[in-house]
């Protein structure tokens, strides 16, 4: 999934940089956005759908559309954000 693949690019990008340890997946784009890696604007749906990810069996349909449909647009911004950090570290890419 989407999330999944944010999650695992953003913990490398953690390990990479010995940034802090985030307690959970959630944690993650806190510990990027103190770091300055994403904005602290876009934080608030990324923990939401990492916090859906563990729980999508117990929720309605209905309920996990209207996260998506939140989350889309942050999710463009968190790879946006992802694109410019590696942009930096090899001007090539």
């Amino acid at each position: 999934s989407t999330t999944k693949s944010l999650i695992e690019i953003g913990n490398s990008i953690v390990i990479e940089n010995d940034f802090r340890k985030p307690v959970n997946t959630a944690d993650v784009f806190i510990s990027l956005a103190e770091q300055n890696i994403i904005s602290t604007l876009i934080v608030p749906n990324l923990k939401k759908a990492a916090f859906m990810i563990v729980r999508i069996k117990s929720h309605e349909d209905a309920e996990i559309v209207k996260t998506i449909r939140d989350c889309i647009t942050d999710f463009n911004r968190c790879l946006t954000s992802f694109s410019k950090y590696y942009k930096s570290k090899d001007p090539g890419i």
